[in-house]
């Protein structure tokens, strides 16, 4: 498994999302400073799970979970969360469309939606919703 080649692969996929726009950075990491839209690319807090295996005890798959973070302006609530709603569909299918990220992986796959709504980043306040993403690996 090439953690850092999946991640950066993950990056590229997010940086062909156009809609409802592009977004102004993908990070691979939290940044010290943002200008929404943008996507950021975090481990999760349960990274990687070693040997998952279908049924044998051998070395098996491993699964590396990530969090996408995209978080928008907060200009006008309503035009945020319109924005969010599509990126809600743009986000999943951008990720899931190369499962095997350029061949560091076996599959991707969204599988969680959460924590829609008022996001602080600094001290500023924003909108985001974070998606929960699992990628298989060898």
């Amino acid at each position: 498994m090439e953690y850092d080649k999946i991640r950066d692969q993950l990056k590229s996929r997010l940086e062909t999302v156009n809609d409802p726009a592009e977004f102004v950075t993908v990070y691979d990491h939290v940044p010290d400073s943002i200008t929404p839209p943008v996507a950021m690319i975090v481990p999760s807090s349960n990274t990687v799970t070693y040997h998952e295996s279908m049924g044998g005890i051998a070395n098996g798959l491993i699964v590396c979970r990530f969090e996408i973070q995209i978080i928008e302006q907060r200009f006008s609530s309503d035009f945020s969360q319109e924005r969010l709603d599509e990126y809600m569909a743009t986000v999943p299918a951008a990720i899931e469309g190369e499962q095997t990220l350029g061949g560091y992986a076996s599959s991707v796959q969204i599988t969680t939606a959460r924590n829609y709504g008022p996001v602080t980043f600094g001290s500023e306040l924003y909108l985001g919703v974070q998606f929960d993403c699992e990628v298989l690996a060898a």
